[in-house]
């Protein structure tokens, strides 16, 4: 019946428990500050979590050069329940094309993109985004304009 998971500043965690999958009732999740962290199972939240409403990602190993594919899978699996994704980057990192596809998304918070999608305008997929009513960018130092496709 867990709702609820924060796994925070755990330096030495290298992979997220498989075991995961099986919390069939979390609503929200956070894994930050892990700095260690290189490995997710593939859909490491599975199918079968269909209430997750927010999810918040950051601080992975700096060795990661994009997203760990057991996140983007399972974002594609939540794709009609999930309401908030929370993204933090790195200099390395791109914004996880994969989010286009949640056309249900209304939030989207997006934080410490330096890539080289974010080198000057927002990623133009981000029009994809039809149900998108707030949008927050934080220091994405590279960006320079909204770009030419941004939803209104």
């Amino acid at each position: 019946m867990l709702r609820r998971l924060t796994i925070e500043s755990c330096d030495k965690l290298i992979i997220v428990p498989y075991g995961l999958r099986q919390l069939r009732s979390l609503v929200q999740s956070t894994i930050t500050q892990c700095q260690s962290l290189t490995q997710f199972p593939k859909d490491c939240f599975g199918c079968y979590i269909t209430q997750l409403k927010v999810l918040s990602i950051r601080g992975f190993s700096k060795e990661l050069e994009a997203f760990p594919a057991g996140v983007i899978n399972s974002i594609q699996h939540l794709s009609r329940s999930f309401e908030i994704p929370r993204i933090y980057g790195w200099d390395k990192l791109s914004v996880p094309r994969q989010l286009q596809h949640l056309a249900a998304l209304e939030k989207l918070f997006v934080e410490n993109f330096r890539g080289k999608e974010f080198e000057e305008a927002l990623p133009d997929w981000l029009a994809n985004l039809s149900s998108l009513q707030y949008l927050q960018i934080v220091n994405c130092k590279n960006v320079k304009h909204l770009g030419s496709s941004t939803p209104n």
